[in-house]
């Protein structure tokens, strides 16, 4: 008799069921992965599951969004080893200090990217991350902490490498088409929900259309990030999108001052404000 979860796993590899997409994608990332901690061993790298790990963690199913991925964890790591460079040495003596400093640290680079609020922000939680895995394991051994910092980078950098070549070549998807999608919807949904709102059908579903323009708006924005490291022969410009997306957010507050306005006149509304509604 087999298990639950054993049921639901074949179920789901059933014929129809499978994606083509996600199957494919999972293929590359096994193929980068399995790149990744060959040359990680043939190199003989001191922590080889590191660039193994970095494959999995940088896939993504657009080949833009891994190529932004990529350069936003490289750029984090990179930081986050100079930090670590830098703090360790100066205060390897002081342990509660280092402790302190290195929090600080990770906590202002985790502010950092709670601000951003795009994939931008994978930058700054890479570098207050890998500072601390860096310091922490360095403490007892400082004298060490610039050759675990390498180590560190160069595992990175050859799990991104790995990932970025391997889903840029093998069957690509580009970031160009979603991003086109989402603006389309984001359009439909405005005219609709402007439409409910001059014509006083939003008591009906007050919440539904609002959240969905909202979600397209997010969405745009952040897929529209990875357009300048996408693979499609033809992108479209970054500031037409933005422009749009700009326009497409004033939308939300306007139709609720609108509809806020509607709602108190009620019934005082006058023959002709109904006719041009």
């Amino acid at each position: 008799m087999p298990s639950p979860f054993l049921s639901r796993l074949l179920a789901a590899a059933a014929p129809g069921r499978l994606d083509p997409k996600w199957a494919l994608f999972s293929a590359n990332s096994f193929i980068a992965a399995m790149l990744a901690i060959y040359f990680a061993f043939r190199l003989g790298l001191e922590r080889p599951y590191w660039a193994m790990l970095t494959v999995y963690l940088t896939a993504q199913p657009f080949a833009g969004a891994v190529r932004s991925r990529a350069v936003y964890r490289f750029v984090g790591t990179l930081l986050g080893a100079c930090a670590a460079l830098a703090l360790v040495p100066i205060l390897v003596d002081q342990p509660a200090l280092l402790s302190v400093a290195v929090t600080a640290w990770a906590g202002l680079c985790l502010y950092i990217s709670l601000q951003d609020r795009t994939p931008r922000s994978y930058a700054f939680l890479l570098a207050g991350y890998t500072a601390t895995t860096i310091a922490f394991s360095s403490v007892n051994v400082p004298a060490m902490v610039f050759v675990t910092a390498l180590s560190r980078v160069e595992e990175i950098l050859l799990g991104i490498g790995c990932a970025t070549l391997v889903h840029t070549l093998l069957f690509p998807r580009d970031v160009t088409t979603p991003v086109l999608k989402s603006l389309c919807a984001a359009l439909s949904d405005a005219f609709a929900r402007t439409t409910d709102v001059l014509c006083a059908r939003v008591d009906k579903a007050p919440n539904t259309g609002r959240w969905k323009l909202a979600a397209d708006i997010t969405q745009i924005e952040i897929l529209s990030t990875h357009l300048r490291y996408d693979t499609a022969a033809s992108k479209p410009d970054l500031r037409a999108i933005g422009a749009v997306q700009d326009q497409l957010a004033l939308v939300l507050p306007m139709l609720l001052s609108v509809e806020d306005g509607l709602a108190a006149l009620g019934e005082r509304r006058s023959a002709e404000l109904n006719h041009l509604l």
